[in-house]
């Protein structure tokens, strides 16, 4: 006789089981294997990459400062000239010599132009972007404590520490205006960004470490299928007016929800659904970034492979600062970045920390909350109570990471790439002119003609202030 036994699926097998509910809407792929577990086809365990935080800080600042505070003299006098130099270039195209003029010790190239309400726009590619209100029409925002807009370049930002920022950019700013009390003068945020990195072995992280994370995100691109719910104007005032007067339709014994904790209830649902995975993720061989949210949204945050950021163009001074902190040269840095503007940092504590002073003083607190309430990565995301998904090791140390200090200061940049750069392609056109120019193979005649003259048109320039006039539109003076 011969018997027949069913074979039950094994554990490791690859068959996925779905309920109705899992068919009807898209749900996140569960996670075949954790990283360091072994496998079920294999015996062979992956080693689970320790995790050490090289770098944190603010890497975006953009502030508006002003208030009932009056221009410096020095501001009133100056602009005076940056008018007469406007109008001058109006109808000119591209001005051929661009004014400069020195603040907060650094040299800034004033635009022929200005930028919306803003009539001054001063530029330095080191430092950052300042535009300046018109001193005759200085009234006008003293209410929206704006006469001063102030966007500053990331690499400028890391030359200081965070509880730095203040008081360098209230030296920045001084020559502005005219106060007697430095706290008179009315620092808000705009837009922030902070940032982390981190090390994580010699790769990426993996396709499911990014579907197992949980943010309160309502922009959905990802995904194919839309999990957001949506209510419009008209609908959101119906769900309010339901207990204003409106008809009750509970019958007793059996009453149903009471109306105004139904209204409470589903206008909470909307404002804090949250949703599952990156918004947008950017392949190419593999994962280099995902984006979480939108960015012209109020807030957004984006997990990106910071290694292959600084290669690609050429940074060589964020390098530096992981070397100053432990990086050993080879583990690949992930930077986990949060972006908000002045509407969301508004609904943080009652507003308090849209003040420059109170956000720098609370910056731990604002990266906890980031971290902790507006998204964080999980090991599994458990749908029947997302509160109890175990938070990955990974976040756990993207968490922590403003609560300890690291050497944010940025030595002399390092500007040894770009010259090398420009000396190559200079001295190829050059070669190239010279090719073109002479008569024969022999005509080194030519050759040594073309060396003195670029020899005494650089020693020229030198002398005529050429170079130094270069230098300032380049902000390296």
């Amino acid at each position: 006789m011969f018997s027949f036994i069913k074979k039950r699926p094994s554990v490791g097998s690859t068959r996925s089981f779905k309920s109705k509910q899992q068919d009807e809407s898209l749900m996140v792929s569960a996670i075949v294997a954790q990283p360091g577990c072994k496998s079920n086809s294999t015996s062979v365990s992956v080693p689970v990459p320790k995790h050490k935080v090289c770098l944190t800080g603010v890497d975006t600042l953009v502030i508006t400062a002003g208030g009932n505070v009056s221009p410096s003299k020095w501001l009133v006098e100056h602009q005076s000239i940056w008018n007469q130099y406007q109008q001058q270039q109006i109808g000119n195209g591209i001005p051929t010599d661009a004014l400069t003029d020195e603040i907060g010790g650094h040299w800034w190239s004033i635009r022929s132009y200005g930028v919306g309400q803003y009539k001054y726009v001063l530029d330095n590619p080191e430092v950052g972007h300042i535009r300046i209100w018109n001193t005759e029409k200085w009234s006008s925002a003293v209410k929206t404590k704006q006469h001063v807009y102030l966007d500053l370049r990331s690499s400028y930002l890391h030359q200081y520490k965070s509880e730095e920022l203040v008081s360098v950019i209230t030296n920045l700013l001084s020559n502005l205006f005219d106060y007697d009390d430095p706290s008179q003068l009315n620092l808000q945020i705009s837009r922030a960004d902070l940032h982390t990195d981190i090390t994580n072995g010699n790769t990426f992280l993996t396709e499911s470490q990014i579907n197992n994370t949980i943010s309160r995100s309502k922009y959905r691109n990802y995904f194919v299928a839309d999990d957001t719910i949506t209510f419009t104007a008209a609908e959101r005032e119906h769900i309010k007016n339901l207990g204003n007067g409106g008809h009750s339709y509970n019958k007793s014994p059996q009453k149903l929800i009471d109306t105004d904790l139904l209204q409470q209830k589903m206008l909470l649902m909307i404002d804090k659904q949250n949703s599952f995975g990156a918004d947008n993720i950017i392949h190419k061989r593999e994962i280099e970034t995902a984006y979480f949210g939108k960015k012209n949204s109020d807030v957004w945050g984006k997990v990106y492979d910071k290694t292959k950021c600084c290669k690609a163009k050429s940074d060589l001074d964020t390098p530096l600062l992981w070397l100053e902190n432990g990086w050993n040269k080879t583990d690949t840095i992930i930077r986990c970045e949060f972006s908000m503007r002045r509407a969301f940092i508004k609904e943080m504590n009652n507003g308090d920390y849209v003040s420059l002073q109170s956000f720098i003083d609370n910056i731990n607190n604002v990266w906890v909350f980031l971290t902790t309430k507006w998204m964080r990565m999980v090991d599994e995301v458990k749908h029947n109570n997302i509160q109890t998904s175990p938070i990955s090791q990974f976040w756990l140390v993207v968490q922590q990471s403003f609560t300890k200090p690291t050497n944010n200061i940025v030595r002399r940049r390092n500007l040894n790439g770009k010259v090398n750069q420009l000396i190559k392609q200079g001295l190829g056109c050059l070669k190239q002119a010279v090719a073109k120019g002479m008569l024969n193979n022999d005509d080194d005649y030519f050759n040594k003609s073309v060396s003195t003259a670029v020899s005494k048109c650089l020693s020229s320039s030198y002398h005529n202030g050429e170079l130094h006039q270069r230098r300032l539109l380049l902000g390296l003076t």
